[in-house]
């Protein structure tokens, strides 16, 4: 079974660039700060900083313009092509998972059947 941590290490670098990338596409709110993707994905605030500052160079992501005397940095998910492989990944997973999961309840039938 491949989950997010080896798929996003192995295909994409680094377990957190999967991870960041399919928590902000999984949103139904395209706005977010900071905190929020740290929360949302448990990852380090290094981690995250370094992963958005990757999805705004490919343009997936941008930063908002903060207002007066606002502390939050806020970001917005931009509609991008690039999204499709992070979609495409995230069905992997699921898809993994689910023959995971049908291979564990069909050997618990063969040993109960023996």
């Amino acid at each position: 079974m491949v989950d997010e941590a080896l798929l996003g290490d192995r295909l994409f670098g680094r377990r957190a660039r999967l991870a960041l990338a399919r928590w902000v596409l999984e949103r139904t709110e395209p706005v977010f700060f900071q905190a929020e993707a740290v929360s949302g994905t448990g990852l380090p605030q290094s981690n995250v900083r370094e992963e958005l500052s990757r999805l705004i160079e490919l343009g997936m992501v941008s930063m908002l313009p903060r207002g007066s005397g606002d502390r939050r940095q806020y970001y917005l998910r931009q509609p991008s092509r690039i999204w499709s492989v992070i979609d495409a990944a995230a069905s992997a997973i699921a898809a993994s998972k689910d023959e995971g999961a049908s291979a564990g309840r069909s050997s618990r039938v063969s040993d109960s059947s023996g």
